[in-house]
């Protein structure tokens, strides 16, 4: 054992946000050392990136270029152990620790590749990091990534309530009234799971017909930065019914039902609101009346859900740790570490980074 090394080990690497992160640290010294330093911290980020078409300006020529808008944010950047050990012995040591994150309002992991959603990229990460000190030098380190898996409680889920629109023709003239209420099933979904959507429409004081109805299931990415704010709606499933006639209704037992498969082949992001990126998910419905004309729009009625984040694809036996080359059983123990992060100790006033 020529240097010292310092590895984390997670007993878990998926955990709720309400809930603790559980490991171990190892650590080993080739030789006697008067002082060493272990340092532990928690630390979160959020990086985005996208392009846009911008019209050259000041430049003195015409057209477009393509510019590139970046942000960076330091969720949580937290020291939760640090101590100096005095006279430490050669070999091998080892540590329990325990950190709660429950009550620190962090959001729940998301990484969206740039092949996934094209021309922009979004990482919100957090990992456990180790650091090996003598005196102001540092001699080892190394880190875990750790997956927070939103608790879904902590999310606003919203209730569907009736909406109310006059049905406009050319030059605003008044069809009279059309009521459209949205129901599902349930507000908080899997991927490849089955939504039941119901659409209460009463147009029975309304003078045209309402032409079709469609569903969509759609997908709104945000990412924010201190040069711009970038949005898309990706439309994830869609269907659609015919629909109704002057002053008829379809309510309660006889309303429209839609059964959507969301997603069936991929797992889904999963629904995070952070600081700089905000990935939700909502039931869009469209009812077109036949007012004959190209200039007048569908009425839009959107409903919020909540997709859960999936199911881990890496078991904790498939994690891979860098070897220290020692048993557990042979290594020196230290006291465990208990500690816990609110949402007071958090970086909720750092500015964006650019």
């Amino acid at each position: 054992m020529s240097e010292s090394k310092v590895m984390v080990q997670l007993l878990r690497r998926e955990i709720n946000t309400n809930d603790r992160v559980l490991g171990k640290v190892h650590f080993s010294v080739p030789s006697f050392t008067p002082r060493m330093t272990l340092r532990l911290s928690f630390i979160g980020e959020e990086s985005v990136r996208w392009f846009v078409r911008e019209t050259k300006a000041n430049s003195g020529e015409a057209g477009e270029s393509i510019v590139e808008k970046k942000g960076h944010r330091q969720l949580a950047n937290i020291n939760f152990y640090e101590k100096v050990f005095e006279g430490l012995q050669p070999g091998f040591h080892s540590l329990d620790f325990v950190l709660s994150v429950a009550g620190s309002g962090l959001p729940g992991t998301l990484n969206l590749k740039w092949h996934e959603i094209g021309n922009c990229f979004a990482n919100l990460y957090y990992f456990v990091n180790a650091e090996l000190f003598e005196g102001s030098r540092r001699v080892a380190a190394h880190s875990e990534p750790v997956i927070l898996v939103q608790d879904i409680e902590s999310l606003p889920q919203e209730e569907s309530r009736p909406s109310v629109y006059q049905v406009k023709g050319c030059c605003y003239k008044d069809y009279g009234p059309c009521t459209v209420k949205v129901l599902s099933n349930k507000l908080v979904f899997q991927s490849r799971e089955e939504a039941v959507i119901k659409c209460e429409l009463d147009n029975s004081k309304c003078l045209v017909a309402a032409k079709y109805i469609e569903l969509q299931f759609v997908r709104r990415l945000t990412l924010r930065s201190l040069e711009g704010v970038f949005n898309r709606d990706t439309v994830v499933t869609s269907a659609r019914l015919s629909g109704v006639m002057p002053g008829d209704t379809r309510l309660g037992e006889d309303a429209f039902k839609f059964h959507v498969l969301l997603n069936p082949t991929n797992d889904l992001p999963p629904t995070t609101v952070g600081s700089l990126i905000e990935n939700s998910y909502f039931f869009r419905l469209k009812v077109a009346h036949d007012v004959f004309c190209h200039w007048c729009y569908d009425q839009i009625r959107d409903v919020k859900v909540i997709m859960g984040h999936p199911k881990a694809k890496i078991s904790d036996e498939e994690m891979n740790y860098p070897s220290l080359d020692v048993g557990e059983e042979d290594a020196i123990k230290h006291e465990s570490v208990t500690s816990t992060i609110n949402s007071s100790s958090l970086i909720s006033q750092t500015p964006l980074m650019d």
